[in-house]
């Protein structure tokens, strides 16, 4: 007896697929979108507070260098994580925030420092204010664990909201391989007896922006 293929059209159910996909990724949109503007709202309603820059290891009020473990958020002095760090290394554990016990590396944050007219006798201090809107005191930030800058939550996921815009725009402008087109290839590259991939990965435009939280001490100014 020969083979007998069934023929099935699934054109139908892609096309259901594509539009559930698409009504997914809009509220997902429409949420970051409240988000970011609720994040803005803290950033303008923050300037009556006060951030502290203290360790929370040895209480250093205000180090000249700081890290922040990307898998828990918290930030520590650079002084405190090296040393936990060895610690950790020569009891041969998996390195991790001394705080919460986290796994992970760290990250060094690069903090933009406040210039006096009197260097030489004031003590250094840094800003707060985010690169990228310049509200002076954001409420939340987020730093980019790839290269340790900060900046304020609301222009992080706006970032990504961007980024994934941009991509979503991109992938539509891109013309599908034809179904018929696809079929003779993969039967003639099918003889071989070899799994075929119908179509490559489109390459990579965007590049995903990833910035995780920091997490800060926040006192009520006095």
């Amino acid at each position: 007896f020969g083979d007998e293929l069934t023929i099935y059209d699934s054109d139908e159910e892609d096309e259901d697929d594509e539009e559930d996909a698409s009504e997914e990724n809009y509220e997902e949109m429409e949420r970051h979108k409240e988000l970011i503007a609720e994040l803005r709202r803290e950033n303008d309603n923050s300037s009556v507070r006060c951030f502290s820059r203290a360790c929370r290891v040895c209480n250093t009020s205000d180090p000249q260098a700081r890290v922040v473990y990307p898998e828990c958020g918290h930030a520590v002095c650079r002084e405190c994580a090296d040393e936990t760090s060895a610690i950790m290394f020569d009891a041969e554990l998996e390195i991790g925030c001394p705080l919460c016990g986290v796994e992970g590396g760290i990250t060094p944050l690069y903090e933009d420092r406040i210039e006096e007219i009197d260097a030489a006798s004031a003590p250094v201090r840094f800003s707060r204010a985010c690169r990228v809107c310049y509200a002076d005191h954001p409420r939340r930030r987020a730093v980019f664990s790839a290269c340790g800058h900060v900046v304020c939550r609301a222009c992080a996921e706006q970032l990504a909201v961007d980024a994934d815009e941009k991509e979503t725009d991109e992938e539509e402008e891109e013309e599908p391989e034809d179904r018929l087109q696809a079929l003779y290839r993969m039967i003639a590259d099918g003889l071989s007896g070899e799994a075929v991939r119908v179509s490559a990965d489109a390459p990579v435009r965007v590049a995903a922006v990833a910035a995780d939280n920091v997490n800060e001490q926040e006192e009520e100014e006095d």
